[in-house]
């Protein structure tokens, strides 16, 4: 099955230009192929979309921590999972 996975990390300082932007989202497709990763900015915060096709949610939501975790140094202040549709 596959699952969406929505992780918010918190943004302290100036927020990545657009070539920074960029250069996270081909290394989160280098650690995780596949999973379709998009960024989203908000005010104080980088939210990283992934899919990931997996037998549980529990699967998905450790495989995203993983990659995403190793990209951006240290786990999201926000997580969740839900079947993609």
């Amino acid at each position: 099955m596959s699952y969406r996975v929505i992780q918010e990390f918190k943004v302290t300082g100036e927020p990545p230009s657009q070539a920074g932007l960029d250069r996270l989202r081909e290394r989160l497709d280098e650690a995780a192929p596949g999973a379709g990763a998009a960024i989203e900015l908000g005010v104080g915060r980088m939210r990283v979309l992934m899919t990931f096709e997996t037998d549980t949610a529990e699967r998905a939501m450790e495989d995203a921590r993983t990659s995403a975790g190793n990209v951006f140094g240290g786990p999201a202040a926000h997580i969740q999972v839900e079947p993609a549709s």
